[in-house]
């Protein structure tokens, strides 16, 4: 401050602050710039971000609003895409599930339904050995022997 009384801001009297923000109190006011697509920070409001302008970037609760030098990008939650991570990812568009399996799309993750007669796994992966169930149902002392598919 300056001045007979103080009355005089000297930070504020050489217009330190950029991109036209206001100065009060020695201090550069860089919310009230009010651009369309960046906002500024910085002691002297020198620094954009493409995130905080008047419009801010909404990435969805999904994603995180990253600025670049010249614009914005909206970093995603795992399972989610798209400029606003708006979109779920389906898993199952890869057909994970195997040996004819039903695929369950979750966020980040699937669900395979398995043929419980003849496979089972995360992915239906694994063959059930038929003989396995088979008890005492061989008689005579016949062998049971798996003969489903492989």
């Amino acid at each position: 401050m300056g001045g007979q009384n103080c009355e005089i801001d000297l930070f504020c009297e050489n217009s330190p602050c950029q991109n036209n923000a206001p100065c009060n109190n020695g201090t550069c006011d860089c919310l009230a710039i009010k651009k369309e697509n960046v906002g500024y920070f910085g002691k002297f409001c020198e620094r954009q971000d493409f995130c905080l302008g008047s419009e801010p970037v909404n990435c969805t609760s999904r994603g995180n609003c990253v600025s670049l030098q010249t614009t914005h990008l909206c970093q995603c939650e795992s399972g989610f895409r798209g400029n606003y991570c708006d979109i779920n990812i389906d898993e199952c568009e890869i057909e994970p599930c195997l040996h004819n399996g039903k695929c369950f799309d979750g966020i980040n993750n699937f669900k395979c339904e398995c043929d419980e007669e003849f496979w089972y796994g995360d992915k239906c992966q694994f063959k059930i050995n038929s003989c396995e169930n088979e008890g005492d149902k061989c008689k005579n002392g016949s062998k049971c022997v798996d003969n489903y598919w492989n």
